[in-house]
């Protein structure tokens, strides 16, 4: 098998069989890769009808079902999910193809192809305690770890985190405001994150019990 990504063109007979460069991809942005039957030297097979599944490096993607070749080939619809290494831009990730069991052809894996963040969708809040993960779409959306407990009347900082649709950190400078739950601290706080797309915010719990944070900002998904 044989898989080539956006900006790849089969060239049979040649080294790696493909000739061209993987062109970057956004997370979250369907985009089409192609995979073959091929020889020991790259040729396509026309007569290979092989069922193939591909499986991609993303944790937080669906893959799609699995199909046969026509005349050597087919194509599958990928969407990438993870388009950040934690609190950093762009991530990257592989695709491989694989036989239905009773096939013999052998599987074959993609150069690497980069992922980058779509647009600004979301506000992330990142409590002492929780890490940002990219991509990642179950509860807790975004993040994972266990907040620890705060201690009234001492400021704690939690940060901010512009993020695409799909949890990935996206440079962006919004003016973010943020307040907490707390009935005796009902004060906003409003500032710009950061070139980098986040920014740590100093809040400060006054009243003993379960406390939550609050953050919004124009054309932002808000988040509590």
């Amino acid at each position: 098998l044989q898989v080539l990504l956006p900006g790849q063109t089969s060239l049979p007979g040649s080294s790696n069989g493909y000739t061209g460069e993987a062109s970057t991809r956004t997370a979250g942005t369907e985009f089409t890769i192609t995979v073959y039957g091929v020889d020991s030297n790259w040729n396509r097979n026309l007569a290979c009808v092989e069922q193939v599944t591909i499986q991609t490096t993303d944790k937080y993607d669906t893959e799609p079902s699995g199909k046969g070749l026509t005349a050597g080939t087919t194509t599958f619809a990928v969407t990438l999910k993870t388009g950040a290494v934690g609190l950093t831009p762009n991530a990257t990730a592989q695709i491989c193809a694989t036989n239905q069991p009773g096939y013999t052809l052998s599987s074959n894996t993609s150069t690497v192809v980069t992922a980058v963040p779509g647009s600004a969708a979301k506000l992330l809040i990142i409590l002492p305690g929780e890490s940002a993960v990219a991509g990642k779409n179950t509860d807790p959306f975004g993040k994972t770890g266990n907040p620890g407990n705060w201690t009234a009347g001492t400021s704690t900082g939690i940060v901010i985190v512009s993020c695409d649709a799909n949890w990935n950190v996206k440079p962006a400078q919004p003016s973010v405001s943020v307040k907490l739950s707390d009935p005796n601290n009902t004060s906003v706080q409003s500032l710009s994150l950061l070139a980098s797309g986040y920014r740590t915010f100093s809040v400060t719990p006054y009243t003993v019990g379960l406390c939550s944070a609050t953050a919004w900002a124009t054309s932002y998904e808000q988040y509590t």
